[in-house]
């Protein structure tokens, strides 16, 4: 899993003395849902009913967090701004280059289309575009300073929001509050910067195991590379792969740049409960309650009072699934029940099997992933079916 940092991009509104209505960007921070990001929020100064045409930015890094940097991809608000239905990548460095760092120029043009009148209302903060940055491997623990930049002349950076005929952002300032609102912003007098350094992502998992103990617990193992703002990890556990039930809770270190190492028993699996495959996942939660998975680990179970094994086939399918029982018991009364389940947990299917070969018909079902459930001999077997249209 790649670290990931996010920008947002909004504005503030307010009315000048020549009736113009000036925006201006402010530059913060959050974490969500396992993601480090910068925020700039809209809030006008007063109610607003403007569309817009254009929207031009600038994202600067300095050389060495720009060679940490895979790639960027922009998110416009298009509920709040409906004109910008996407913000393309330009390139980098297209205003020229500066010694020192790099300038990502994004931009969002609506050529002909009409414009869509939306009201904001003063005080009120909008959110306008996200900024997804995306390391390069190796780097998804790392961290970077990233920036908002105008520079008076243009050249190499600035920020422009068109719309209702004019430029939204006032220019003609002579300090950096002229286009933005924070309360910390840089200037050398030509740029201004709005900046948040040492974003990083909460929570880097490295690896999760889970296997079988002496065929009666399941021992779940799992390292985390980073946390920032941790709080904890609760341990799901399901019988079909699908509803997933809590089972336990382990506190977070919370904040770390080593790899910790995490443990779990789950002694709640044994042969009274008659499953043979149980399936795991982890849920990190961060201080602010938001939360992420990890994958899913399947553990298998087996009992040695009874060899009974399956084998469908083909898989993937399109009309019809061979299955191959190996072990059936015929002097039992005892015979295996079949039930097919759809990828969302609804069961479509259920018969008993009579014999140890059989052919079940698949053609009526829509192409998705089913899954088999054989109960037998109150063991639990699972076959995982594709049915291709």
């Amino acid at each position: 899993m790649k670290n990931i940092y996010a920008i947002l991009i909004v504005a503030l509104s307010t009315i000048s003395i020549i009736n113009a209505q000036n925006f201006k960007a402010s530059l913060g921070s959050s974490l969500v849902d396992e993601i480090g990001k910068l925020e700039i929020n809209l809030t006008p100064d007063a109610d607003i009913t403007s569309g817009f045409s254009t929207f031009e930015f600038f994202i600067r890094l300095n050389t060495t967090d720009a060679a940490k940097v895979e790639s960027m991809t922009v998110t416009p608000n298009t509920t709040d701004f409906p004109n910008f239905t996407s913000l393309a990548f330009v390139g980098t460095d297209t205003q020229g280059a500066e010694a020192g760092f790099v300038h990502y120029h994004f931009s969002a043009n609506i050529g002909g289309t009409a414009e869509i009148e939306t009201t904001y209302i003063g005080g009120t903060s909008y959110l306008g575009a996200e900024v997804t940055i995306v390391p390069v491997a190796g780097e998804e623990a790392g961290q970077v300073d990233a920036e908002l930049v105008h520079n008076i002349n243009f050249t190499p950076s600035y920020i422009s929001l068109f719309g209702g005929g004019t430029d939204r952002f006032d220019y003609a300032g002579a300090d950096a509050s002229s286009v933005f609102d924070d309360v910390d912003i840089e200037t050398d007098g030509n740029t201004f910067i709005a900046k948040q350094e040492n974003v990083a992502l909460p929570i880097k998992l490295k690896s999760f195991t889970a296997v079988p103990f002496e065929n009666r617990d399941a021992n779940l193992d799992w390292i985390t590379a980073t946390e920032v703002n941790a709080s904890h990890f609760e341990v799901e556990r399901s019988d079909d792969g699908i509803n997933f039930t809590q089972i336990g809770r382990v506190e977070a270190t919370g904040n770390s740049t080593s790899d910790q190492d995490y443990k779990f028993s789950d002694r709640d699996v044994n042969m009274e409960r008659n499953d043979v495959v149980q399936y795991y996942r982890i849920k990190m939660v961060d201080i602010d309650g938001e939360y992420k998975y990890s994958g899913v680990r399947v553990v298998n179970f087996t009992r040695s009072d009874i060899d009974f094994t399956i084998n469908a086939f083909p898989n993937p399918t399109t009309d019809f699934v061979q299955l191959n029982l190996t072990g059936l018991d015929n002097t039992s009364t005892d015979r295996p029940t079949l039930r097919i389940f759809s990828n969302t947990g609804e069961l479509v299917r259920s018969q008993v099997l009579n014999s140890d070969l059989g052919k079940i018909d698949m053609s009526d079902l829509p192409g998705s992933l089913y899954h088999f459930m054989i109960d037998y001999k109150g063991q639990q077997f699972n076959e995982k079916i594709v049915v291709v249209k």
